[in-house]
Order: structure tokens, then sequence, then C-alpha cells
């Protein structure tokens, strides 16, 4: 314990004294494995921020002007972080083995549109055809990633490969598979497989004047959860045993989500040209996206009575002995139609937006089949009456099946390159809730059937950095109306007052010489007890960074993960949802992890033991961020990133 205090108060002082804000900024979906997530533009114009050796932009075919720099010079944090939940500015929680079922640690609104099923545990690693990532190249690229940890059954492999073909058409591929099998350093009942795969072909006309995208995604989520663990392992000879020897909740439980889902966008471009003076004249461009999404969620167990202490806490989910189950198939077919006028000039440019978008549902859920045809206007608006200045602005209003709904957001920044910028940011949305939230059935009986009212949200948050300073400082304060939550029977429920989020995040980078530290803290409380978050998470990295022999980019270090105890949420396998519990108390716990990481020209490899807080501490000590859910035992990952542009 003397241990865990004196780390705590060491990186708090650093903290402190380096004390930066912290804002979470959007990222291009889906990027290779180890490149991380790239923040987005602000500006419709391409923009080179960071250096490159590859010479690759990417982008999304939603978006085709708002191009990121795809960087392959620079070693950087994601190399060492295999896990999609810790690929962020701020880890998601999971439920312990890697590709297990994530949440946020620090709470995010909601991006709600349409109908929403309500299954989202997830959707880390899972990818999309609207998300998928397209080249910008002039020769054909190639990504290749492996992590493997102690066992050969559990690993990490991501591919990458884009490239020119004549006439103007472009192909981009992008594979990733996460295998958690092992048996020896893993708990029973415990394993994940998620395959996503996802491609599509570019055809840009030689005038401009017409880009088209089609693409295709496939999502495989299938895993077996065996709900935490009743009984950590016994320790013997004052050294623990094998994860096996734990006693877990469930012990025949089958999760498998599917996803098949294909989509063409289109772009036409109207004006735009340049006139004698050299100005680019007003343009007028249009967008079309059909889209076609097949989902097909279910859950089994075949064996559900022998599950003792498990339908001790939940009987009412025990609605059938001899076998449990619940399946949905949701199939979608979206348009989507925009058409926006804009220009850019030598010192401000405009865009101005409108569009609909229609969607029609089809969902069979056992034993009840329902349609809902839905309608939605958007907007948007981004303009730079200066090179200093930005307003943006979006929003949607639902006027058939989700009639009402509506998010509306604006944004301002000013900013003066290398030397401060200032982001204010406003939300207000109005959501139906998910599916799940309304009706839920095991073996075709129902558990629950509600009528909820719709959930109002109120966002505002200020965002200053200081580029000289590597600092950043957000404070953001959210407001939910009529908020739906699931309570610590596992059944969903809606507060009747209102739900405030205050948050504080901070961000710091400090260098001495070739040390760095790098500081995140996120500082939270919410007003009612329907909604349960750590008040105090941070991560810190220190490390030596340097060159070697000439060539060897080299960084070596330590990560270290801090948060207060508290009531952590339970993953429910059942109902597929985190709810409240008030069983078990998520201790405060140093999760420590040492690294070496190295860099010669588009190779890299890194050599990862994690936890080594374990080693550290006299009596056995698991590490929650869930509850009863513990984290593997204490081992080595290694990985290899490689880029090859040919």
């Amino acid at each position: 314990m003397k241990l865990h205090s004196a780390l705590f108060a060491y990186l708090l002082l650093q903290t402190c004294l380096s004390a930066t804000l912290y804002a979470q900024r959007p990222g291009v979906p889906n990027f290779p494995t180890g490149q991380g997530q790239t923040p987005q533009r602000s500006s419709e114009q391409l923009q080179d921020e960071i250096p490159d050796t590859v010479g690759i932009h990417a982008f999304i075919a939603e978006r085709p002007m708002r191009q990121t720099p795809f960087s392959d010079s620079l070693l950087h944090n994601n190399i060492h972080q295999y896990d999609p939940a810790r690929q962020r500015d701020i880890d998601y929680l999971t439920t312990g083995n890697t590709g297990g079922a994530a949440r946020y640690f620090a709470y995010e609104p909601v991006f709600r549109r349409e109908l929403d099923i309500g299954f989202h545990q997830y959707d880390i690693y899972r990818t999309s055809a609207t998300a998928l990532p397209f080249y910008r190249l002039q020769k054909a690229f190639t990504g290749l990633t492996y992590h493997q940890r102690g066992e050969q059954a559990d690993s990490y492999l991501a591919a990458q490969f884009a490239r020119n073909f004549a006439d103007g058409v472009h192909l981009s591929l992008d594979y990733k598979r996460l295998r958690q099998l092992g048996r020896i350093n893993q708990y029973p009942h415990q394993n994940s497989r998620h395959t996503a795969v996802a491609g599509g072909l570019w055809y840009n006309h030689p005038k401009g004047r017409y880009d088209g995208f089609f693409a295709f995604a496939a999502n495989t989520n299938q895993l077996e959860d065996n709900g935490g663990i009743l009984m950590e392992p016994q320790s013997a000879n004052d050294r623990r045993v094998v994860p096996a020897n734990a006693t877990v909740f469930l012990t025949d439980p089958q999760t498998r989500y599917n996803t098949t889902e294909l989509a063409y966008t289109q772009h036409f471009r109207i004006g735009g040209r340049a006139d004698s003076s050299g100005m680019e004249r007003r343009a007028f461009p249009v967008m079309h996206r059909i889209r076609y999404e097949d989902n097909r969620y279910k859950y089994f167990d075949r064996s559900p009575a022998l599950n003792t202490a498990f339908n001790e806490w939940f009987p009412h989910l025990l609605t059938d002995e001899r076998a449990l189950r619940h399946f949905i198939r949701h199939r979608k077919l979206e348009n989507t139609l925009r058409i926006a006028t804009k220009r850019a000039g030598r010192y401000s440019s405009d865009l101005i937006e409108a569009g609909l978008v229609h969607t029609m549902n089809w969902i069979d859920q056992e034993p009840q089949d329902t349609a809902v045809n839905s309608l939605f206007l958007t907007g948007r608006i981004n303009f730079s009456p200066t090179k200093a200045l930005r307003v943006e602005g979006n929003g949607h209003l639902g006027i058939l099946g989700n009639a009402g709904d509506y998010r509306v957001t604006g944004e301002l920044e000013f900013n003066l390159p290398k030397t401060a910028a200032l982001r204010l940011h406003f939300l207000s949305q109005l959501y139906s809730p998910t599916l799940v939230q309304h009706r839920f059935y095991l073996s075709e009986r129902k558990v629950w059937d509600n009528n909820f009212s719709k959930t109002l949200e109120t966002g505002l948050s200020a965002t200053l950095a200081l580029p000289p300073l590597n600092l950043e400082v957000t404070g953001a304060y959210n407001l939910l109306n009529n908020f739906v939550y699931f309570d610590s029977t596992a059944m969903p429920a809606q507060t009747g007052v209102p739900l405030s989020i205050l948050q504080l995040r901070l961000s710091q980078r400090t260098r001495l010489w070739k040390f760095h530290l790098d500081n995140t803290v996120v500082l939270q409380k919410a007003s009612e007890p329907v909604l349960r978050l750590p008040e105090v998470f941070s991560k810190h990295s220190l490390y030596y960074e340097g060159r070697w022999f000439k060539v060897l980019a080299l960084r070596i270090g330590f990560d270290v993960r801090l948060n207060t105890g508290w009531q952590a949420d339970y993953y429910n396998p059942v109902v597929g949802q985190f709810h409240l519990q008030d069983r078990q108390l998520v201790p405060f716990y140093p999760a420590t992890d040492v690294f070496i990481s190295g860099r010669v020209t588009t190779f890299r490899i890194y050599v990862k033991w994690e936890d080594i807080s374990d080693l550290l501490v006299q009596s056995p000590a698991y590490y929650y961020q869930s509850a009863f859910y513990a984290h593997p035992f204490p081992g080595l990952r290694f990985g290899i990133i490689w880029r090859l542009a040919d």
C-alpha cells in the first residue's frame, strides 16, 4: 500500500507541476492498428501539419475534401498500445479480456439518429463501409501489423492495402482479426474473436467533377463471456495459481453479432473553377449515398440452470431453465442526399449544406416483427471570415418515425498558429430510447416492455490550447433530462430528475533533454447515482526517446493508469448492457506497463510487459475496471508494424 501511495503522489505532483487540460478530438474512424486516430481537420481544405515520409493522405467517402496526412515518420504511443480500448486520448474501460465489452471511462455524449437497437459494447472492434479510409497516393501502399501475447492463440492481425489503377480507379482494403483464445492466462469460459473486413473502389473522374465510392464491410463478434469472477483464484505459497482455478458466474454463455454492409457514395461538383483573377468561384457540390445494412444479434446459453449465483441475483432473467436465447435481426436501407454551396478564398471560406436522410428499418425480434420508416432533415454551415476564426454548425430533425428527435451542435474556434487556440462547443439533442431499452425477450418470453420519454441533453464545453506549453485544458458541462439507464437488477429505468455531469480534462507533455512525460487527467462528477463514473481518471507515460546508430529511433519507458475507487458498473452478458451494481467496490490500482519500441525506416517493433504493479506488491492484487471482471495476469506482449509504399 505504501508503494501505491508513493507512486500516486509522485505522478500527481508531476501532473500538477505541468498541469494542462485535455480535450478529446474526433478522429478519422478505423485507421490501421498502430497508426491511431488522427484528429480531423476543421477546414475543408487540405492542410499538412505533421511530417510525412510516405506521401499518403487518408479520407472517407462522405467527406473526400477533408483529408488527413497519413504519417509514418514518428514513433508514437499507439505502436505498443495494441488494444483498441487504449488507442484513444481517454481509454475505454473493458471487462478485462482483450476484445471484451467496452464503454467510456469519461462520460461522452452519444450520437443518436434514427432507430438504435442498443448494443454498442463491441463498437471499437468493428468497422463500417462509410468509415473505410481511402487514400490519395502515388505508389501502392501496404500496411501489416501483428501483436502476440504469451499464447499463440492470443493475437491481433491487421492489414491494409491501397493502390491506383488506370482510368482513375483506386482500391482500398482493410482487414482486422483479434483472437483471445488462450487457456493458460485467462479465466474459464472467457474468450473473444473479432473479425472486421472492409474494402472499396473509388472512381475519380479525370476532370474532377465526379467521384464514386463503392464500399462493403463485414463484421463478426463472437464471444464466450463468463459474467465475471465469482471467486478469485486462491493463493498457494504466497503465489497465485493460474486463472483457470477461478470460479465464474456463467459456464456456457455465447454471444455472436454479425453485420454486412454495402454502400455507394457519389459526389457531383458544379462550378468551383477559378476565374481570370485566380479566385475560386462558388461551387455547388451534390452528394448522394445509398446504403444497406444487415445486423444480427444473438445470445444463447445451453445450461442456464447451472448458473446458481447469477440466477439468485437476476431471477427474472431465467425465463427458461432448459436454455436461454435472444435474437434480433435489423435490416436497414438508407438514402442520403445533400446539396451544398461553398467557396474557398485566400483569407475566407464558407460552406452551407442541406440534406435529407430517409431510412427503412425492418426488425425481427423474436417473437415480434416491426417496420420503422424515418426521415430526417439535415443541415450544416461552416465558414471562416478570417484565417484565425472558424464557425461551424450541424443539425438534424426527424419528421417521420422519429418525429421530434433533433440534434444541434455549434462550434466556434479562434486560432493563432503556434500561440494559442480557443474552442467553444454547444450541443442540444433530443433522442428516443433504444429498442433494447424499450422491450426485451428471452426465449421468446417478454422480460420488459417500457414506454419511456425521450431524453433531452444539453452540453457546453470550452477548450484552451497553448502549443508553446504543450498544454490543453477543457471544461465541459452536460445536462440530461429523462436519462435512461439499467439498474442493479439489469432492468432499464428512467430517472425523473435532471442529471448533470461536470468535467475538467487536462493534457500536457513535458520534455527534458531526451526524457518525456505525457499526462492526461480527467476530473468528473455526476449529480445523481444513476450514472457512476470514477471521479479521477489519469494516464501517464514517462519515457526516453532518442536515435541510436543514426538509424534506430528508440523509445523506452513505462505507462501508468490510475483511477479513484468507485462503484463500477457490471457487464451483464445476457442483456448485453453495463448496469449499476452495489456488491463490489473497484479499488484504486496503479496499472503499470513497461515497454520498449523502435523504428527503422518504415518497420517498427515493440516489446511490452503488462502490469508490473502486480510484481511489486506483497499480496495478490487484481486489476478491475468493471465490477467482477478482473484483468489477466501479468504477461509479455510483442508486436511488429510494417508499412510498405512501392
